[in-house]
């Protein structure tokens, strides 16, 4: 097993991620591989609800792509599991198979956890400073993060996320006014329970809407992690996305703007969050992170 290699492995509510990083000679960190597999493990959960069958099975095969394409087996690996685990009633009913595939044990990990391994791979590749903020809006949760000034990392995560405000209030592939309305006011209660103080610096966003969001915006025909990683995306922008995607079916979101099919029927709802959020915080835009938990993982094991 290489100590010069390590994969990160971040089983989440939507997608399932994995980075692989090589350490060199003088010690630069280098990404070697990086890809997500939708799989939607949450779909129709609700907390202390069942994981469908049909969604472990699109769980774990992608846990055996992993395997194979990560060269997993010979690498210093960690594997975590956030919200749709921690509000499955039967989690083990993936954890087993998936940790037999492995060969390795799965964490699930709390949502501050998760924040704070999420901000770590965040940064990573982004230039120095102490006032970043980090939002990463997954399928189930939502987490906040800035940096205290003794450089450790204040945390929060909400029950917020993309498939569950998409299945729970929007009927149709376009939402109406009102139930965009009424997706709005729940975020906005979520927001005030839950972020009762500032949350001051530069707002840097992780995860499959924001990138997603990042190519539309500078017109990337396709996924470009160079472009995509430290690329900004004003509120102006923001705004403007939200009214195109809102109208398109998910036919022509895959078809004409190159979306992903699991990404592109939660993408309104992403982009709602996100827009709620830069309102709440008062941010005019947001740097793009192409980084996250799965990378936090990586290099927590490359500085073990």
């Amino acid at each position: 097993m290489s100590r010069l290699q390590t994969v990160g492995l971040d089983i989440g509510s939507n997608t399932v991620s994995c980075t692989q990083l090589s350490l060199g000679k003088h010690g630069s960190i280098k990404v070697r591989r990086d890809k997500s597999f939708p799989v939607r493990l949450s779909e129709g959960l609700v907390p202390g609800g069942k994981l469908k069958p049909e969604a472990v099975m699109r769980a774990l095969m992608a846990i055996e792509q992993i395997v194979s394409k990560f060269d997993y087996h010979n690498s210093r690996s960690r594997a975590v599991a956030t919200a749709v685990l921690r509000i499955a009633g039967n989690p083990e009913v993936f954890t087993k198979p998936a940790e037999e595939i492995l060969g390795t044990p799965i964490e699930i990990v709390d949502g501050t956890e998760e924040a704070r391994l999420t901000a770590i791979g965040a940064v990573f590749g982004l230039p120095e400073r102490d006032d970043w903020a980090i939002l990463d809006i997954g399928g189930q949760s939502t987490e906040i993060s800035s940096r205290e000034t003794d450089g450790t990392w204040r945390s929060i995560s909400m029950p917020l996320g993309v498939v569950g405000v998409t299945e729970k209030y929007f009927s149709s592939e376009t939402p109406s006014e009102a139930e965009q309305q009424n997706a709005r006011s729940m975020v906005r209660r979520t927001l005030e329970e839950n972020l009762p103080i500032p949350v001051h610096g530069h707002l840097v966003c992780v995860g499959g809407t924001p990138t997603t969001l990042s190519r539309l915006v500078h017109g990337m025909t396709e996924w470009n992690r160079e472009m995509v990683h430290g690329s900004v995306v004003s509120l102006e922008d923001t705004h403007r996305w939200m009214g195109i995607a809102s109208t398109l079916d998910v036919t022509t979101r895959i078809e004409k703007y190159g979306m992903k099919p699991m990404r592109a029927d939660v993408f309104p709802a992403g982009v709602l969050i996100l827009l709620e959020m830069m309102n709440y915080l008062s941010k005019e835009s947001f740097t793009v992170s192409a980084n996250g938990l799965r990378v936090g993982l990586a290099l927590s094991l490359l500085n073990a």
